[in-house]
């Protein structure tokens, strides 16, 4: 079995390699990702959730800048190296059009994880700062 660290970095190399097929090996079937104002299920969910990044940010990668574990708990500190915004992103609060702004942002995330795979995936990011960095809001 894989280590939890393992297996979230996994995750991050297969959202930057835009290997969706690979979601259905590192999430369970019943899996919950949340972020401020989203939470959806399963591994259809969370392949439509990061879709939704990339839709919005074709050049996304994540890149984890540390990992701490404590049992089935991982909570990492990432980078979200975005390009340019070059489609709607499509928020809680309401559709953003392409601004063609460059976009990174920093963000924490925490798993846990059940039998070698990610149960729960929660992002933890202040909401109001994409519209900012994308030059919405002054």
């Amino acid at each position: 079995m894989s280590r939890p660290e393992d297996i979230v970095r996994k995750y991050y190399e297969a959202f930057n390699a835009r290997d969706f097929e690979v979601y259905a090996r590192l999430f369970t079937a019943d899996c919950v990702t949340e972020a401020p104002g989203v939470s959806v299920r399963g591994v259809e969910g969370v392949c439509a959730f990061d879709h939704g990044w990339i839709g919005a940010f074709p050049a996304a990668r994540i890149e984890s800048m540390r990992m701490t574990t404590a049992g089935e708990v991982v909570v990492t500190g990432n980078w979200f190296h975005a390009g340019k915004h070059e489609g709607t992103l499509r928020t809680p609060a309401g559709d953003i059009p392409a601004t063609g702004a460059p976009f990174e942002t920093p963000y924490l995330s925490r798993f846990e994880i059940a039998d070698g795979r990610i149960k729960l995936q929660r992002l933890l990011f202040e909401p109001d700062f994409v519209p900012l960095k994308l030059g919405l809001r002054a």
